[in-house]
C-alpha cells in the first residue's frame, strides 16, 4: 500500500512567507520560487551594502565603519564624526528616505556630509536640494550666514552618462566655479558621485586594490568578493566586515533586510521600463500600474520622477 506524502512549506518559508506576500509582484509565486528568493538573500556571509537597509545599518550610527569610507572617498583625515539629529529622528534603518548625515571633525575644520545610495539616473536636482537643505538647516536668525560646508556623497548603482570626452574614473566631485576661468565660488557645497558600476569584474577580483578610492567602492558594491581576497582587506575596513555579517542580525533586523532586498528586486522591472522610455506618458502608465498593485505614492514618485500630487490625482 502506497504511503500518502504530504508536501508542506519548509521552515524557512513558514518563517518569512508573510514578507514575500506583502509584495504585489512576488505574492503569486509558487512556494518553490519564494523559497529560492529567500535562500538567495539569506545564504550569503555578508549583507548586500547596495540595499538601503544594509547601507544604513552598517554605516549609520557606527563611527568605526563610516570613518574609513569617508576618509577614502573625500581624501581627508577625519578624526571623528557626530551623527546629526535629523538623521536619527527617523527611527531605525528602515525609514523611507535612506541617508546618513554626519558632522565631520578634522584637526583644522568641521564640515557636514550627507551620504546615500542612488538607484536612478534623474537624481541631480534631488542631490542639490538635499545639500541646500543641509545648509539651510544650520542657520538661525542672526547667524550672519556662518555655516559648515556640506558634502553630498551619492553611491550610484548605475552608469551615469557624462558629457563626451570626460575622464573615466570612479569618483567625480562637483563644486560651483566661474565658467571660463574655473575660479571656485567657494567651498559651500560639493556633490560627490561614487560610481559603483564603473568597477568592472577585473577590479573586483583583482588581488590588490589600486588605491583607497577603489577599495571603498569595492566594499560597498560587493563586500563578499572583497572579503574573499585573503590578506587584501585593509585593517581599517575590518569593522565594516564584522558589522555586515548576516549571521549577526537579530530577528527584527533580519526581517527588515529581507524586506529591503525583496522590494529592490520587486520594482526592477518597473525601473527598467521607466528608464528606457523616459517619457512622462509612459511613466504615468507605470505609476497607474503600481498604484493598482498597492505601492505607496512616495515609492512611485522616487521611481518615475512624477510628483506625489500628480500620482495622487491619477485616475485608475
Amino acid at each position: 500500500m502506497d504511503k500518502t506524502i504530504t508536501v508542506s512549506k519548509t521552515p524557512l518559508l513558514d518563517k518569512y512567507a508573510s514578507i514575500i506576500n506583502q509584495s504585489p509582484e512576488l505574492r503569486n509565486l509558487d512556494d518553490s520560487q519564494k523559497e529560492t528568493r529567500l535562500r538567495s538573500i539569506l545564504s550569503t556571509t555578508y549583507l548586500d551594502l547596495t540595499s538601503d537597509f544594509a547601507f544604513k545599518y552598517v554605516f549609520g550610527g557606527n563611527e568605526k565603519c563610516i570613518l574609513p569610507l569617508l576618509n577614502d572617498v573625500l581624501n581627508e583625515e577625519i578624526l571623528s564624526v557626530e551623527y546629526l539629529q535629523n538623521e536619527l529622528q527617523g527611527g531605525g534603518p528602515d525609514s523611507k528616505r535612506v541617508f546618513i548625515d554626519v558632522r565631520c571633525h578634522t584637526a583644522h575644520r568641521d564640515f557636514i556630509v550627507e551620504m546615500q545610495n542612488c538607484k536612478r539616473d534623474d537624481f541631480k536636482n534631488r542631490l542639490f536640494y538635499y545639500g541646500a537643505a543641509d545648509i539651510h538647516n544650520q542657520l538661525t536668525k542672526g547667524d550672519n550666514y556662518h555655516y559648515c560646508p556640506v558634502y553630498v556623497i551619492a553611491f550610484l548603482n548605475f552608469r551615469y552618462r557624462h558629457e563626451p570626452n570626460i575622464e573615466d574614473k570612479l569618483i567625480y566631485t562637483y563644486q560651483m566655479a566661474e565658467t571660463s576661468t574655473h575660479e571656485l565660488y567657494g567651498n559651500q557645497m560639493r556633490i560627490i558621485l561614487c560610481e559603483l558600476d564603473r568597477l568592472n569584474e577585473h577590479t573586483l577580483t583583482n588581488s590588490k586594490a589600486t588605491d583607497s578610492a577603489t577599495e571603498c567602492l569595492q566594499i560597498v558594491k560587493n563586500i563578499s568578493t572583497f572579503a574573499g581576497n585573503e590578506g587584501v582587506v585593509p585593517e581599517r575596513y575590518k569593522p565594516v566586515l564584522e558589522r555586515a555579517r548576516l549571521s549577526a542580525l537579530d530577528e527584527r533586523n533580519t526581517v527588515q533586510y529581507i524586506h529591503s532586498m525583496l522590494t529592490r528586486e520587486d520594482i526592477q522591472s518597473y525601473k527598467n521600463a521607466a528608464y528606457e522610455e523616459g517619457r512622462e506618458a509612459r511613466n504615468i502608465e507605470i505609476a497607474k500600474s503600481m498604484l493598482s498593485k498597492g505601492y505607496e505614492v512616495d515609492v512611485i514618485s522616487d521611481l518615475t520622477g512624477l510628483t506625489p500630487d500628480t500620482i495622487s490625482n491619477l485616475e485608475l
